[in-house]
Order: C-alpha cells, then structure tokens, then sequence
C-alpha cells in the first residue's frame, strides 16, 4: 500500500502480504480508514459532487491505545425494517 506508516506515530508499515510489494497489498498489523470530508471541517470537506477521499493507517498499537482511553467509537447502524402488509392476490388485473 502507498505512503503505509501510522499517521500516529509515523511508523512505516510492512504489507501484509510479504512477497507483495505493490500497491494494492493493505498494511499489515495496522488499520486504513477513508473519509469522503466532513460538513464543518475547515481540513477536508469537498463538494458532494467529488469522488476524492483522504485515506490514512493507524497502527494496531497506536489503535489499541486510543481505545483503551475512549477516543475510537465502534458504529452500528441500525437497519430497520418496514412491515410488510400480505394479501391473497386475485390474479392479473387490466390496467387502463
């Protein structure tokens, strides 16, 4: 993977996979994470319309760290599903 250290820490990251040095092989002992902006940041916000996204790795020390102390948030959307309303269907009908 590109430019692989800890943004934490800085640590330079080997892949995971060893004998694969391009760049498509992720970091290994480390975690990558995306951002498409954020409305407020005065860093990185760009327009809804933009595909570019800032990408960086953090280390799986520099992780643990910063969830032993409360500072990373585990995310679960909750999907809800919608009931369904069921009913004897009476076959084909004509449409106008």
């Amino acid at each position: 993977m590109r430019n692989s250290a800890c943004v934490v820490c800085g640590k330079g990251l080997k892949p995971s996979f060893e004998d694969s040095m391009d760049d498509e092989s992720p970091p290994g002992a480390a975690t990558v994470f995306t951002s498409r902006g954020n409305f407020g940041s005065t860093m990185w916000d760009p327009s809804p319309s933009s595909d570019d996204y800032l990408q960086v790795t953090i280390c799986d020390k520099c992780l643990s760290q910063a969830a032993a102390t409360g500072r990373v948030l585990l995310c679960q959307p909750q999907h809800v599903v919608t009931s369904v309303v069921y009913s004897v269907w009476s076959g084909p009908r004509e449409f106008d």
